[in-house]
């Protein structure tokens, strides 16, 4: 009998782990860090909406896409 790769509590855990960082580094009003200890940037509000969306948090992605939307328009006025 094969053995699974990957349990179903490992990926569970896992899942959980990746939001726990990403909620770590939550900086507050839309913005985020890309680990628990630099500083908020544009970029990593990127990463932030990428990973919820893999963990499939759309909640926290509809609660919040007015504030995401407003910060990555003005980021891209201002960096490009």
């Amino acid at each position: 009998m094969r053995q699974e790769l990957f349990s179903e509590n490992l990926v569970s855990d896992v899942r959980k782990n990746y939001f726990n960082f990403i909620c770590q580094c939550d900086a507050g009003e839309g913005q985020y860090r890309l680990t628990t200890c630099s500083e908020p940037t544009p970029y990593a509000l990127c990463f932030a909406v990428f990973g919820l969306q893999l963990l499939q948090k759309r909640e926290v992605i509809k609660e919040n896409s007015g504030l995401y939307d407003s910060i990555l328009r003005d980021n891209l006025s201002k960096f490009h």
